[in-house]
Formats: structure tokens, sequence, C-alpha cells
């Protein structure tokens, strides 16, 4: 069964770019987006440099950019939530959970970061968690579009779960085995 039905945020914020440099000036690092390799990049514009390499796959570059744009600005949520986003897109669903959990520790106001975490959890097949992480960013963001989304997809997944088991208690029960098509063409 694919498990990569709930969608994040993240994966559709980001544009396109160039690699990014990363220079000594006066004892400090510089962050140069080739882009403009004549200007160094603002502390402002992180996050848009960040997205730019997240979307293009330069995943370890995007992490030294958030590592030396963290040493600048430690307070920076947007900041720590990209290196999150980073981990997870790079395949690293460990590193990037135990970074969403610290994350919401910190921030527990925030629901994207249950959002994405529940992504994880869903494609490891922990349908309950990611259920109580969607439920708890709407709790957050009632009008947390993706949210409700990714709601659905986990009862859906649910759902074909439930037929699986009646099939195998059942097998050949053609209403049982239409339900199922129905929900596994939903999710695909």
């Amino acid at each position: 069964m694919n498990r990569n039905y709930l969608r994040g945020i993240g994966a559709g914020l980001f544009a396109a770019a160039a690699a990014v440099v990363l220079t000594q000036a006066a004892g400090a690092a510089v962050i140069v987006d080739p882009d403009e390799p004549t200007k160094a990049v603002t502390s402002d514009q992180y996050p848009a440099l960040v997205d730019k390499l997240v979307h293009r796959g330069d995943y370890k570059q995007a992490l030294a950019v958030i590592d030396e744009a963290l040493k600048q600005n430690p307070l920076s949520v947007q900041l720590r939530f990209q290196r999150c986003v980073a981990y997870e897109m790079m395949g690293d669903l460990p590193r990037a959970r135990e970074l969403y959990e610290d994350f919401i520790d910190r921030y527990p106001e925030i629901p994207e970061p249950y959002n994405n975490l529940a992504r994880i959890y869903a494609s490891q097949g922990d349908l309950d968690r990611a259920q109580s992480l969607v439920e708890r960013s709407i709790a957050l963001r009632p009008s947390f579009a993706l949210a409700y989304d990714n709601l659905g997809q986990i009862h859906l997944a649910k759902a074909r779960n439930a037929f699986a088991s009646a099939l195998a208690n059942a097998p050949g029960n053609r209403q049982i085995e239409k339900r199922m098509k129905a929900v596994d063409a939903i999710l695909k």
C-alpha cells in the first residue's frame, strides 16, 4: 500500500535556483546566491534561498545555509521549521521526526509541524498517531485545509485497512472487494 498520500507543508513552497556559495568575509560567513553571486544574501532572504535549494534537491546546501543563518539569528522559527522540512524531503525521516517533535515542544502553537509529522507517521503505517497529530493541527487552525485533506486521507487509509481485514475473514466477498478498490482508487 502506498503510504505517501499525506501532503506536508514545504513540498509546494519552493522555487528553483542555483546552488549556494558560502564565503568568508571579515571572519564571518557570507551567504551568496549564485543567481546573483556579487551580492550577499541578507538575513531576511535566507528562508527564500533555503526554499530554492530544497526545491532543486540541494538538501545539504540548504542545511548549510540554515546552520549558518541560525548562527546569525538563532531565534528564527522559520529557519528551524525549514530544517525539519529539509530533512524530511531528503528522506532522513528519523532525523526529521526528531526535529519536528522538538519543534512542537518549543512552539506548540504552530499547526504546520503537527501536519508534517503526521505525514511521517502515516508513511510508517502509524495511522492513529498521524490522526492525532492532524487533529491537533486542525484544533490550532480550524481553517487549515491541507490538514483536513490529510485527515480525510487517514480515514480512507483506515477504511482500506478495515476492508483488507474483512476480506481476510471473508475471502472473495465481491462487495468488500469493490469497496476496497474504490478506496484504493482514491488513495492513488
